[in-house]
């Protein structure tokens, strides 16, 4: 059974807030419980230990002291608290993506990770998508391909290029491209393997129905993964978690190349029609030794002259590229 995490706010609107936001993560390997009132926290308590506690300024008092929790955490308010108790702390009132990230972060930093809770049931995919002659045409159907399976799946992409720009075509303005993501996940799991999973969901941003990691922000973080590191990666991070899918983009020279595809249930080569583009592609498959009937060799038609940036996706999916991917899916299913 998942370990627990029990948030207790005595202002409701707030706590719902928080459980919808926990609710939703595909990549939190805990069974989320929320309580408005200390009476009810610790009725629950007496029954289940508690791996984290995240209790609020004015939720808290000496009665939580009696709780069997692994790990107290305060959400701060006025900092009434703040040299009373030496709980670690995060403040309450901001986003709930950067609640939980510092979260996870106070956790980590408290407890070593001896193992990650692993979820079976639902039968689980890796589908791999890369490209020799038009990068922009292997993002647009990785992309695509993502949001098609997130109508029904759990779906977390992931983009291993060495110089991507997925991060300003999805958050332009945001200041999001600031935050962690794939270069911090690697680290961790160079140091330390098992754990790699529960940092997964400090690192993981929302996009529409889609879990993604940003890119690497430096190339030489790719280039220190071995070839044999790369599927003991992505196990890992799926066996850990509750995604139903996890989409790879990767670059055709990437250091791993076979050893990706290999950890794929399915493999997507986007390429032009032309002949010799066609040609270079055969040829990269062959030289790898990727069996034919893996792989789906497609070309991705996709509008240009429009404004790029977040819209310019959604025009994608509404269009040819949407509809050529989502007939490329469903044929790959139907011949399951």
């Amino acid at each position: 059974m998942p370990k627990i995490l029990s948030v207790c706010d005595v202002e409701n609107e707030y706590a719902e807030k928080l459980m919808a936001y926990l609710s939703e993560s595909r990549s939190l390997p805990f069974q989320v419980q929320v309580f408005t009132s200390v009476d009810a926290l610790l009725a629950f308590a007496e029954k289940k230990p508690i791996e984290v506690l995240l209790i609020s300024e004015r939720a808290y008092c000496e009665a939580v002291e009696q709780v069997n929790a692994a790990s107290v955490i305060l959400l701060t308010e006025n900092g009434e608290l703040k040299n009373k108790v030496s709980y670690p702390k995060v403040y309450k009132y901001q986003s709930s993506g950067r609640v939980v990230r510092e979260v996870i972060d106070c956790y980590s930093a408290e407890r070593m990770l001896t193992g990650t809770e692993v979820y079976t049931g639902k039968k689980r995919e890796r589908i791999g998508v890369s490209g020799i002659s038009d990068p922009w045409m292997k993002t647009i159907g990785a992309l695509t391909a993502a949001r098609i399976l997130a109508e029904r799946k759990s779906v977390l992409y992931i983009n291993l290029e060495r110089f991507s720009g997925v991060v300003p075509l999805l958050f332009e303005n945001t200041g999001e491209e600031e935050q962690k993501g794939l270069s911090d996940l690697l680290y961790i799991y160079r140091q330390k393997r098992e754990g790699t999973a529960f940092q997964l969901t400090g690192c993981v941003r929302k996009w529409n129905n889609v879990d993604l990691l940003f890119p690497v922000n430096d190339p030489d973080d790719l280039e220190v993964m071995t070839v044999s590191e790369w599927p003991g990666f992505v196990e890992e991070l799926q066996k850990s978690s509750r995604y139903d899918c996890i989409l790879l983009e990767f670059d055709s020279d990437l250091r791993g190349f076979e050893e990706l595809i290999e950890t794929c249930s399915r493999f997507i080569m986007t390429e032009k029609e032309d002949p010799i583009s066609r040609t270079q592609a055969e040829n990269r498959l062959r030289y790898a030794g990727i069996a034919e009937e893996k792989v789906q060799i497609i070309s991705v038609p996709y509008e240009t002259g429009k404004a790029i940036g977040p819209y310019y996706l959604e025009a994608q999916m509404q269009g040819k590229a949407g509809e050529t991917m989502r007939t490329l899916l469903k044929e790959t299913e139907r011949a399951e």
